[in-house]
């Protein structure tokens, strides 16, 4: 465009025009952000256009989006980028970082060798499932943990998506080794024998 600057004197009008040139601004884009969980590793942040621009925002690290370190929140992620013109524009899309659920799991009793399957319970929220020797279906069985103390653990996952665990220990104990010496022959009219031998 012509910009005129005119100045009038007693000797008339005169003039200059100098030109100036309005660059067109990128257009800038960024696409959507999918919602992560605040345990989950760090994601690549999606191409934006054009190519070549910057991120930045909280918990972005070059390329690179840190759910841990932004924490539980919902979030700008803001792309720029300069055109050769010098012009510069940006796009921003919102993150959510969801946090985890709370779950719990109630102690277990100690159990012998031969309990045959136990159906597992106390994990907290309901709805989630139990993992560890010998469990299968929800149930423990002993025979197949064998003897000694087990880890078992409760994983639920939330509506969004985010799980958390919870641990408990279990004891299977062993069958005590009983004995009990040969008893002799009594008569029917003997008199009443006190009993002995059996071990422990």
């Amino acid at each position: 465009f012509d910009i005129v600057y005119t100045f009038t004197t007693a000797c008339g009008l005169r003039a200059d025009t100098q030109q100036i040139t309005v660059n067109p601004a990128p257009i800038v884009t960024l696409p959507v952000l999918v919602d992560v969980c605040v345990d989950g590793s760090p994601i690549n942040l999606p191409a934006g256009s054009p190519a070549g621009g910057t991120y930045a925002g909280t918990g972005v690290i070059g390329n690179q989006f840190y759910p841990g370190t932004a924490g539980v929140g919902t979030f700008d992620v803001v792309y720029s980028f300069t055109a050769i013109n010098g012009c510069s524009a940006s796009d921003t899309q919102q993150i959510t970082v969801n946090p985890l659920p709370t779950v719990t799991f109630a102690p277990l009793a100690d159990v012998c060798i031969d309990a045959g399957p136990l159906t597992l319970s106390g994990g907290m929220p309901m709805g989630g499932s139990y993992s560890g020797p010998g469990v299968a279906a929800g149930q423990f069985d002993a025979s197949i943990a064998g003897l000694g103390t087990h880890t078992l653990v409760y994983t639920y996952s939330n509506a969004n998506g985010c799980a958390d665990t919870a641990q408990q220990s279990i004891t299977v104990n062993d069958l005590p080794v009983v004995t009990w010496q040969a008893l002799p022959n009594v008569c029917a009219n003997d008199v009443a024998i006190t009993l002995s031998g059996g071990l422990p």
